[in-house]
């Protein structure tokens, strides 16, 4: 399998989940009341997805690392007149000092601290964009 071939498997398991708060309880798509999980249980579903394709994940150093975790959510985001919810993890490929998304790359310099602060997910919902600020962590991972 190519590089491109493999990392494209681990990029594509960068996941959303969107949904709407009505009376201070977040429901999803089908009007089911959930519980938002915790940044933590975020990057441990995210990590069992890499693995059950068949690859072994382990925390490193920044450095040593060729993908970075980002699990973000956000329990309150309010749009016009309606608050929504949203969570889920974005996986980023590190290679030659640049850094590759899910829809190609991400940042050009994945050296400078910059690149890590200030994280704004654009969230497409009904076809509307609209930009969040959500909690995060990054976690620096090497998959083998």
């Amino acid at each position: 399998m190519s590089k491109e071939e493999w990392s494209r498997q681990i990029l594509d398991i960068s996941s959303i989940q969107i949904g709407e708060v009505i009376d201070g309880m977040a429901l999803d798509c089908f009007q089911h009341k959930i519980s938002i999980p915790s940044l933590e249980d975020i990057a441990e579903t995210t990590v069992k997805a890499i693995r059950k394709k068949g690859f072994n994940v382990i925390r490193v150093a920044p450095k040593n690392s060729n993908f970075i975790l980002r699990p973000f959510r956000l329990e309150h985001l309010k749009a016009k007149k309606s608050v929504y919810w949203v969570y889920g993890a974005d996986l980023l490929y590190k290679r030659h000092s640049k850094l590759y998304s899910k829809d190609g790359l991400f940042a050009t310099d994945a050296d400078k601290d910059s690149i890590y602060a200030n994280f704004q997910k654009s969230i497409n919902w009904f076809d509307k964009y609209i930009d969040a600020r959500p909690q995060y962590v990054d976690y620096f991972i090497k998959v083998i």
